[in-house]
């Protein structure tokens, strides 16, 4: 993915550890659609999922890089 791209801006904001939410992703890197963003850095293979914080009725949803969790995962299939 093209780092001087808006989802290569957001792609290096996630791998750094950045906890963004819709609304960080529309003001930080002036992207009008972030889920489209999003969905197109997993289509393009990068580990990214969203991750929802908070109690009941104020939940705030994250989207996160999933490198923490791919190397716990990566022992379990190499065993495959």
């Amino acid at each position: 993915m093209r780092t001087n791209s808006k989802q290569g801006a957001i792609l290096e904001a996630l791998q750094s550890g950045a906890r963004l939410t819709s609304a960080d992703i529309k003001s930080k890197f002036n992207v009008s659609n972030p889920g489209a963003a999003i969905q197109a850095i997993k289509f393009a293979g990068y580990p990214v999922f969203l991750n929802t914080v908070g109690k009941k009725g104020a939940k705030v949803k994250f989207i996160l890089w999933a490198q923490k969790h791919l190397e716990k995962l990566l022992p379990l299939v190499t065993e495959l």
